[in-house]
């Protein structure tokens, strides 16, 4: 099936890229900014040699049909610094079966989505100690590794921070799962990498399920 990827990432982006981009995208933030300690290199507050930000914040795509597209949006649109407290969350669009079926098997879903994330790391050589696997192995108040039947009904319930997860079952909000655990990383293809990834590995073990949902139905038929 065509799903619909919706891509939002955090950072500090010039204002000879930003003026040219506005109108194109969201760009959220509390206001036009000219720096952010937690974006300039030194983390002072003062006056420095660190590149002057006009934006620092996050930008959200608007949902692609086609994953292509949706990174090369990504890699021209991508910021000019992240650091460690930048994310890059990923939308997914599912159908009613499919969200029907993970919210069934959501502990599954979770074991296996985490394998993945595992495999991405080691399979690309991610630094250890990095933000990546910071998030995967502590998580961060934006990030949290805890989850369980109740946190996944608050989710659907759009209720308060239950999103502050690795993953996020907004199916009523939004029509997706949200994958929360990556950071921006400072490698655009890198981040490209991981979203293309994360696209693949989620149609196929939707794939599987539907096959294993089927065998199922005709197990009970016999």
């Amino acid at each position: 099936m065509i799903r619909q990827i919706g891509i939002e990432i955090e950072g500090g982006w010039l204002p000879d890229r930003i003026e040219s981009y506005i109108g194109n995208h969201v760009y959220r933030h509390d206001g036009s900014v000219s720096m952010n300690s937690k974006i300039c290199e030194c983390g002072s507050n003062n006056d420095c040699e660190c590149p002057r930000l006009k934006y620092v914040g996050e930008c959200a795509f608007l949902p692609k049909e086609e994953i292509d597209i949706a990174i090369s949006e990504l890699l021209e649109s991508y910021p000019d610094k992240t650091n460690n407290s930048c994310g890059l969350h990923v939308h997914i669009s599912l159908t009613n079966f499919e969200y029907t079926y993970l919210i069934w098997n959501w502990k599954e879903f979770y074991q296996s989505y985490m394998k993945f994330l595992r495999i991405f790391g080691e399979t690309r050589k991610i630094r250890s100690g990095s933000a990546f696997w910071e998030r995967l192995n502590v998580g961060n108040q934006y990030c949290q590794l805890s989850i369980n039947k109740r946190r996944v009904n608050r989710q659907l319930q759009n209720y308060g921070d239950s999103r502050y997860c690795h993953l996020n079952f907004c199916y009523v909000k939004h029509k997706t799962i949200e994958f929360r655990s990556a950071p921006a990383f400072q490698k655009k293809s890198l981040s490209a990498d991981y979203v293309k990834s994360l696209y693949d590995f989620v149609n196929t073990y939707l794939i599987f399920a539907e096959k294993k949902f089927k065998s199922k139905i005709m197990e009970l038929e016999i």
